[in-house]
Parts: structure tokens; sequence; C-alpha cells
């Protein structure tokens, strides 16, 4: 049975590695080796190498990837210009503007 702060994830490389993470360890193409949870991303973001293997390295490489996103989506939008707010201020502007018409002097 497996520790339940651990999960799996799979070489997929089409290669036999030697993963130094796990002290130098051989880890042949296709095996499933047994990772801490807070390392599952270590490992699975490399996404041509490695893939998790059981439901706890799913779930965590699922956990990872929601919580980068939703950070990721934070700090786009804090870039993103409001674009409701550059709206109101242009038609403020264009109020205050004075009016165009004829802007030439009558001869009187």
């Amino acid at each position: 049975m497996s520790d339940p702060k651990t999960g799996k994830v799979k070489n997929i490389s089409g290669e036999d590695l030697v993963a130094g993470w796990l002290g130098g360890r051989l880890v042949v193409d296709g095996q499933a080796v047994e990772v801490p949870l807070d390392d599952v991303w270590s490992y699975t973001q490399q996404s041509g190498t490695w893939e998790p293997f059981d439901s706890a390295a799913k779930k965590a490489h699922k956990e990872h990837l929601e919580n980068a996103l939703g950070r990721e989506a934070a700090e786009l939008a804090a870039l993103e210009p409001d674009l409701e707010a550059e709206a109101r201020a242009a038609a403020a502007e264009e109020s205050t503007a004075p009016a165009a018409g004829n802007t030439e002097k009558q001869e009187g």
C-alpha cells in the first residue's frame, strides 16, 4: 500500500532515465515510481517525460494546474486595462469638451 503522502509518476519519455531527485535511481521507460505529492509537479510539468500515474498523483497534478492557472489569470487580469473605466473616462472627457460646431467669427 502506498504512503498517503506520495503518488506515482510514470516515465513516458521513450528512454531509460536517471532521476537525480530520486538519488540517481534508474527509471526505465514505462516504469512508474513513487514520489512525494509535493514533488509531483516537478515531474509532471515535463509533460513529454513524466505523467501522473495513480489517482493521488493525478489529483496533485490537477490541483497544481488549477492553482497555477488561477494565479496566472489573476496576474493577467491585473495587467489588462479596465475597458469600462476607460470608456467612462472617455465619455466624461467628451461631455466636458467644448461643443464642436461653427467656430468662425460672424461678421456683423
